[in-house]
This record gives structure tokens, C-alpha cells and sequence, in this order.
């Protein structure tokens, strides 16, 4: 997660994103869009995990890649087990907002919302993309709602129920979405080791425009910028962001035990290869592993210093040298770029002591006194 930047400031908070299970494309009928969204660049896909059936990260134009988030509350909204029953989506990517818009005369007014998520669903399983809107107008006419990855223009011609006279759920294929490349945290107090939950970058808010659609002008919390008329434009820069970065390295296997071992002694050699499954190049600077294992980098295909393009390789040896009887574990850490962290291997062996030297053959019988 280091080096991510982005342009917003203020509180920033986690949210569980909400309607994940909602299906397909829904827009009401009395709402029709006017403006397409930006082209899409989506994220590539990695391997397929075949215990889940879904690609096991996706990684966006900048390298960050992002795993389905199984790690329950309060980071995730769902575990592997939720998910593979069908009662919870495999969140890869969240960005939720709200911010306040006018209401019609005599309407309570209800917080407009926007959720764009990259994510997958049961049956199937299904991975998608969804942009939905939620957006609660004071009148029939024409507003434009921008969000990171796009702009759009709606023409509500009739009232809707409260927070939904725009009510929009565009679900995208994964591979033709527009949600590249994924929004990244880099405020305080930290994210969770290992997971992504923040504000974005780039195009930092979720605004409405149109006519009398603030119902605070003097609010500079929901100002918007430049020459912009207050009472016609309300935006949020306060985005809620939520997703695990996944690893873009792994090794085969994808861990070592060696077999039992005399101590003081060292075994043959594991060969571990090292494989870039991201969609970005990985360059990796360091292998290591401390006593009683030892790593060494290959001749043939070394990977201290190794870029590893999406798809290459490269091969360490693993030693063990006990230097105690009994269970012994261990790791070998493969450092590179990747945004995730090191890859550790996880090693164990078992150190057995020599068994004794065998007892001194017997001295011969004394030869029979001369008689």
C-alpha cells in the first residue's frame, strides 16, 4: 500500500457495502440516462481458484492487485463458506458514498448514495461490475451525476419513492467494466495489514448537478469548486473504500516439508518456483530463509533480481541443516514491488538424532596355552 496517493481530506470511515446480491440492470421507468460512462479499462483477471470458481485476484493498469475478500467482519462483509452457500457476494472492490439532495416539497429527505463494486455472485458463480446510484431530486428535469469513473445525465420525468427518483444498477461484465484502475487509500490512520479502505485518487467525489438540487448552498462541506452554482451542484470528496490486496507472487509447491533428518547433518536440496500470476512485472530483491533452513537462489533461473513478467518464473533451493532433535519450522521470504507484502513459504522438518555408532566387534579368544 505504500505510495498511493489521492486528493481527499476529512474523516474517513469503513462501511460494509449494501444490495451486493441485487441482479442485472435496473433503472426506472420514469428516469431515462442521457450520458454514457467513461470507456472501460477493466482489470485482468488472474488464475481461477477451483475451490471457489472465481479468479483468485484482479489486477488494475497501475499493478495493484486485489483478492475476493473472505476475511469476515469487520474488514469484509463475508467469509469463503458465505460465499460458496450464496448468502454473500466475493467483494474484490467497494466504493460507497452519500451526500445530501434536495427532496420534493413535502418529501423527507433521504442521503443519495453511490456504490461501484467489482465483485462476484452465486449461482454461477458470476463475477461482475456495478455502478448503481441512488438519488434522491426535488423536481421532474434533467441532472448529471459524476462519480470516479464516469459522468452520467438522467431525465426524471416522474417522482420515485424517496432516495430512488434516480435509481440506477448498471451491472458490467468484469473484463469490460470501467472500474480501472481501483481506488487507493492513503490516509490516516492506517488500513488494516493487507487490506485497501479509503478515499480515491483521481476524480475524488460523487456530485449531482442540477436545478435547485442543494438543499444547503452555504454548506462547504458539500460545496462544489470553480464556477459552479451552489444551489445547482452538492458533492461528497468522503468515499468509503473497501478491498484485500492480493498477492501477485506464489510458489509451487506451496510449501516444503522435508523428511526426517539427522542432526549436524544437511538434506538434498527443494527446488520452489517462484511465479508472477499479476498483471503487472514484479521485480523480487531479496530470498531468505534462518536456521535450520537455508535458501539459495538458482544458477539457471535466479530470482534475486528477477522481473518477473505476468506469467514467469524463476527457482530458489531450500536446505535443511538440524541442528536439534524434533519439529522444526521456518519460511522462505520472497521480497519483490508487490503491493501485498512478501511471499512466504511456509517450511517444516523434523530433526532426528544419529543413531549410535555400533558397538566394538568383541575381542578375539586368547589363543590355548602350549600343553
Amino acid at each position: 500500500m505504500m505510495g498511493w496517493t489521492n486528493k481527499l481530506t476529512g474523516q474517513q470511515r469503513r462501511r460494509r457495502i449494501a444490495g451486493a446480491v441485487v441482479a442485472a440492470t435496473a433503472v426506472v421507468a420514469a428516469m431515462v440516462p442521457l450520458l454514457g460512462t467513461a470507456p472501460a479499462h477493466a482489470a485482468n483477471a488472474g488464475p481461477t481458484d477451483p475451490a471457489t470458481g472465481i479468479p483468485t485476484s484482479f489486477t488494475d493498469a497501475t499493478g495493484v492487485s486485489l483478492a475476493p475478500c473472505f476475511a469476515g467482519a469487520p474488514e469484509c462483509g463475508g467469509t469463503k463458506a458465505s460465499f460458496l452457500a450464496g448468502s454473500s457476494p466475493a467483494v474484490y472492490f467497494s466504493a460507497t458514498a452519500s451526500l445530501p439532495t434536495a427532496p420534493a416539497p413535502g418529501v423527507a429527505p433521504v442521503a443519495s448514495t453511490m456504490l461501484l463494486a467489482l465483485e462476484a455472485t452465486q449461482p454461477g458463480p458470476t463475477v461482475f461490475q456495478r455502478e448503481q446510484f441512488h438519488v434522491q431530486v426535488p423536481a421532474v428535469g434533467t441532472y448529471v451525476v459524476t462519480s470516479p469513473y464516469g459522468v452520467q445525465a438522467f431525465n426524471v420525468t416522474a417522482l420515485g419513492a424517496p432516495g430512488l427518483d434516480i435509481n440506477s444498477t448498471t451491472d458490467s461484465p468484469a473484463a469490460t467494466g470501467p472500474i480501472d484502475p481501483f481506488l487507493q487509500w492513503s490516509g490516516a490512520p492506517a488500513a488494516p495489514a493487507g487490506f485497501m479502505i479509503g478515499s480515491p485518487a483521481a476524480n475524488d467525489f460523487f456530485r449531482v448537478e442540477g436545478t435547485a438540487i442543494n438543499p444547503n448552498p452555504a454548506d462547504a462541506a458539500h460545496a462544489c469548486p470553480g464556477v459552479l452554482v451552489p444551489a445547482d451542484c452538492v458533492q461528497t470528496t468522503l468515499l468509503t473504500l473497501a478491498g484485500q490486496l492480493g498477492s501477485s507472487m506464489s510458489s509451487s509447491p506451496a510449501s516444503v516439508t522435508f523428511p526426517s533428518q539427522n542432526t549436524n547433518t544437511t538434506s538434498a536440496p527443494q527446488p520452489v518456483t517462484i511465479t508472477n500470476n499479476g498483471g503487472a512485472p514484479r521485480t523480487i530483491s531479496t530470498v531468505s530463509s534462518a536456521a535450520p533452513f537455508s535458501a539459495v537462489d538458482s544458477a539457471a533461473s535466479p530470482c534475486v533480481n528477477a522481473v518477473l513478467v505476468p506469467g514467469a518464473n524463476c527457482s530458489v533451493s531450500v536446505t535443511f541443516s538440524p541442528t536439534a532433535a524434533g519439529a522444526a519450522t521456518g519460511s522462505l521470504v520472497v521480497t519483490s514491488d508487490d503491493p501485498a507484502g512478501p511471499l512466504n513459504v511456509a517450511l517444516t522438518g523434523t530433526g532426528s538424532a544419529p543413531p549410535p555408532p555400533p558397538a566394538p566387534a568383541p575381542a578375539p579368544a586368547p589363543a590355548p596355552a602350549p600343553g
